[in-house]
């Protein structure tokens, strides 16, 4: 009997280890909407998308800090340029600002570019996962059901639920 039970327990440790993540996700769905509801029976599953990783945004890397600071220190210069610009009457001093207004507009877009270069090549380090369901309820109402999971599929961490008409 002993051997019986290791034999299972050790199968169904096996089976959820060596699961992929999206049968973590779909598995971890169900037994949250089976909490969650009171009869579990009065809904079946209709369709699951694969899901979707969560990354952490580029706002924590110190490299990208540092551009958007220079970014906002441009624009800052430019402000005052402008202002300047604005109030000054001699025509020399006129012609050196619209220089330095020149070489900050370029140096501005050179750092929008990198800015947009680096966002396209920024891959964050993944935060968590959400899986998309839609469930058909016994009155053929469709209702399509969204879980936000974290990263080790331990837990659901946000879940909303919409009604298909």
């Amino acid at each position: 009997m002993k051997h019986l039970r290791l034999t299972l327990l050790l199968f169904i440790t096996s089976c959820t280890y060596f699961s992929t993540p999206q049968q973590k996700a779909e598995q971890l769905a169900k037994a949250y909407l089976d909490t969650a509801v009171a009869n579990f029976n009065t809904y079946r599953l209709v369709a699951s998308m694969p899901i979707d990783t969560l990354r952490e945004g580029p706002d924590s890397d110190p490299a990208y800090q540092l551009l958007t600071a220079k970014i906002d220190s441009t624009r800052h210069v430019a402000d005052a340029l402008s202002k300047a610009y604005i109030v000054t009457q001699n025509a020399n001093d006129r012609a050196a600002l619209e220089k330095r207004i020149s070489r900050n507009s370029d140096v501005t877009n050179t750092l929008l570019q990198q800015s947009l270069q680096y966002m396209l090549n920024y891959h964050g380090k993944p935060n968590g996962w959400i899986l998309e369901q839609t469930y058909r309820s016994t009155d053929s109402t469709l209702y399509i059901h969204i879980f936000k999971m974290d990263e080790k599929f331990n837990s659901v961490v946000a879940h909303q639920s919409l009604k298909k008409e």
